[in-house]
């Protein structure tokens, strides 16, 4: 099973925004893609709109589960916030979401439901890695995306 998501905010930080999540589900359910949340926002940020679609994907997994023959969720993003940050969520939980120096974690409303279904479900990471960064207009499932958080944003 895959999560696709993005999100972005105009004139970051505090502008209208949007995010969007799908399922794409594994061949053998012969099922099509499924929207899960599309919507946007009067003002957000960039990493709160790329950080918002994986949560609700994620809690979209939890909600539906089980599907036959499906052992992992790949949530794929190509936030380099959400891939470079969401391995330190565990660390952030035991400090009190704070940081080193004791600040508060930016968002840790959203890393601390995000946390929850990653660990109950087994769930794993990825990012649409460098070739589909670099290669945008090639990814389909890239247009798809960028196009869904675009529409929900000016929605």
């Amino acid at each position: 099973m895959q999560i696709h998501t993005d999100g972005s905010a105009y004139k970051n930080p505090g502008h209208i925004s949007g995010c969007a999540a799908f399922a794409r589900y594994p061949e053998h359910l012969n099922r099509e893609d499924e929207l899960i949340v599309d919507f946007g926002c009067p003002k957000s940020t960039n990493q709160r709109m790329e950080l918002m679609p994986c949560v609700e994907g994620l809690k979209w997994v939890r909600d539906n589960v089980p599907w036959p023959g499906v052992t992992c969720v790949l949530v794929i993003t190509d936030s380099e916030y959400v891939q470079r940050f969401v391995g330190l969520a565990p660390t952030w939980k035991r400090s009190g979401w704070r940081n080193r120096q004791g600040q508060p974690i930016a968002n840790h409303d959203l890393w601390m439901t995000c946390s929850r279904p990653v660990r109950r479900r087994g769930s794993e990471w990825s990012s649409c890695g460098r070739r589909e960064r670099n290669q945008r207009s090639q990814s389909a499932w890239t247009k798809r995306r960028k196009r869904l958080h675009n529409v929900a944003a000016v929605s």
